[in-house]
Parts: C-alpha cells; structure tokens; sequence
C-alpha cells in the first residue's frame, strides 16, 4: 500500500504558490481591497515592509478555494460580462473591480464576495460588511471616470459550497463620492507627508483584529503595526 498522503501534496503545492503570488504583488500603490482597514497597516504593505505574521495552511487553503470559486463564477459569467478583472489605477491606487454587466440600458458594477456557509448566515443577519461597501464603491468612482453612465452596482455574496447568492444593490449617488474621499483622501496624506498614521487593528473584529493583521507583534496582548517597523524602513 502507497503512504502518498494527498493532504500533504495539498499543502505543499499552496504553500509554494502563495508564496510566488506574495513575492510577485505589485505593493507600489495603495491596494483598493485592503480598504477599511488600517491606515497604518496599509502604508506598511505599500512600503514593501515584510509581514511578521504567518498564515497558518487551514487559512491558506480557505484562500485558495475562495479564488477557485471566484475564478468559476467569473468564469460561468464570462457571457454576460461587458468588462472582466480589468485593471484600474490611478496616482495612489490600484485595484481589479470583478466586472460591468450589460442590463438592457444599464450598466451594472459587480462584485463577488465568496464566503462559508456559516458566514452567509451573518451576512442575512447584519448586512454587507462596510469594507467590502468602500472598495466597490471607489471601483465604481474610478470607473465611473470614463463610464459615466454606470449608475448602478450589485455587491454579491456567493457560497462556496453551491454557489448560492445573497445580492446588495445600491445607485450612484454624492454620497458614495464623499465616502470614498472620505476614507482615502487621509491614507494619501499620510503617504505623501511621510508620516505614520495610528494604528487601528484594535477597532476591528469586535477587539480581535490584531490577531488578523499582517504586522502582529504578540497575539497574546492583541499589539500589532510596530512603529519600529516605519523607523527601520524610513532610515
């Protein structure tokens, strides 16, 4: 009897691909996904600062079939997309908005968010996450630079396990404008005045989102994004 352990070859091949995928991201602008998160954290990442925290396989491997079922979806939907994984940046930032859908005479942004059955119950219960609002949101104000009628956006989560949806539909208005200066325009301040914003893990995730943070420094006391960590790159 073979001792080929499959789970193994399993973690291995991911292993090696998040880290090819790690060491070819493109850090020099800010990431439009990582919006709602901390300002701190985020200059770190477009600093090129290396994490200090490491990404046990089981998350991983939930990463990795996320962007399975992302990529199927996308596939599935390949027909109706008018634009698909494009690519938009400007001086600051750069981002992959999923794609627009044609609708009759509209124009619709949409973006997937694949997530776990259990996740899906929350999300019924307490609406879309408010980062995953702000990064479609400054998709669409970017896009709606040249596509000026695209007036419309459906935010979808989508079950891994059948591919089942729960949509948030939302029309352009001032409103989503003034939200997304509001959360970049300080971020970019920061970046150009060359100084380090607070640190505010601490306000996500009910408490616990230094224990998520890429720059963790003791998951016992919950600390994370070191100011050493500006000090040693900025000299």
């Amino acid at each position: 009897m073979t001792n080929l352990n499959i789970q193994n070859l399993i973690n291995e091949a991911i292993t090696k691909q998040s880290a090819y995928n790690t060491g070819n991201r493109d850090n020099r602008l800010f990431n439009i996904s990582d919006a709602g998160g901390c300002y701190r954290a985020r200059i770190y990442k477009r600093l090129g600062i290396e994490p200090t925290r490491t990404i046990e396989i089981e998350g991983l491997r939930k990463m990795t079939a996320g962007n399975a079922g992302h990529e199927k979806l996308q596939a599935l939907l390949d027909s109706k997309l008018f634009l698909s994984e494009s690519s938009i940046t400007d001086e600051h930032r750069l981002g992959h908005p999923d794609g627009v859908i044609k609708n009759g005479d509209n124009k619709i942004l949409v973006e997937f968010k694949t997530i776990e059955k259990f996740q899906m119950g929350y999300i019924r219960k307490q609406g879309a996450k408010e980062p995953h609002i702000l990064q479609m949101f400054t998709y669409w104000s970017l896009l709606r630079r040249d596509l000026i009628d695209l007036d419309h956006a459906v935010l979808s989560y989508v079950k891994r396990e059948d591919f089942e949806a729960l949509d948030f539909h939302f029309i352009w208005s001032d409103d989503i404008q003034a939200k997304v200066l509001l959360e970049w325009e300080p971020l970019i301040h920061y970046w150009i005045a060359k100084t380090l914003p607070p640190c505010t893990c601490i306000d996500m995730y009910n408490g616990a989102g230094p224990r998520y943070c890429n720059y963790l420094n003791n998951v016992e006391n919950l600390t994370c994004c070191d100011e050493k960590l500006f000090t040693i790159k900025s000299t």
